[in-house]
């Protein structure tokens, strides 16, 4: 059975071999993801201490 091996990739932070517009269009879907995660998080520490109050 072969080797499966995935292809290489730059670095996290290389972003030299992309191009600018598609650059710009990762880094607001990262600014997103990142407000998604936050906000996720933000509620799920309310809803825990909400709990633990109740308790």
């Amino acid at each position: 059975m072969a080797d499966l091996q995935r292809p290489a990739a730059p670095d996290a932070g290389d972003f030299s071999r992309i191009p600018a517009d598609d650059r710009s269009a990762f880094a607001d879907y990262r600014a997103q993801a990142r407000e998604t995660a936050s906000a996720a998080q933000d509620a799920a520490i309310r809803r825990a201490r909400a709990e633990r109050t109740a308790a």
